[in-house]
């Protein structure tokens, strides 16, 4: 089995397991993240943020070289070094090459950080990371395993 299939099954069954649990589990956990990104979302001031914008470009920028260049240049090296077997080392390039999501919006809340920033760059790196995604992961799946990653798995 190459990589990118094992990849491919192991997210089918997490999907196929949170199907499985209760409807009003389902119906909770979306409107909290609902109520929590909308939350966030409207904590942004701004007038600050217009007063900032020519920050932004440089934050935006190190998010994404950081996000997209060396976090899955760092799990990567974690496959390497630590000699992962196919199904752990697959499962770690993918995360390492997905994009940040809300949780790190709430973090930046709870510490004080510069919310709109973090929230402007999470928007972003999430509409890069169409791209960055699959070429990442082909990139650094082929070199760690040596295989051909095969971009098109029937089923």
């Amino acid at each position: 089995m190459n990589a990118l299939g094992c990849a491919l099954r192991t997210s089918v069954n997490v999907g196929v397991a949170l199907t499985r649990l209760p409807l009003h589990v389902r119906v909770a956990t979306k409107v909290l993240l609902f109520v929590l990104v909308a939350g966030l979302s409207a904590t942004v001031d701004l007038q600050l943020m217009w007063r900032n914008r020519w920050r932004f470009p440089r934050g935006i920028a190190a998010t994404l070289t950081c996000q997209f260049l060396l976090l899955p240049l760092l799990g990567f090296a974690a496959v390497r070094a630590f000699n992962l077997r196919r199904v752990e080392g697959v499962m770690l390039i993918v995360l390492t090459s997905s994009p940040g999501g809300t949780f790190s919006n709430w973090w930046c809340s709870v510490l004080n950080g510069d919310l709109a920033l973090s929230v402007a760059a999470t928007a972003i790196s999430n509409v890069v990371a169409i791209a960055t995604l699959p070429a990442n992961v082909i990139l650094y799946l082929g070199a760690s395993y040596g295989t051909e990653v095969r971009t098109h798995q029937h089923y």
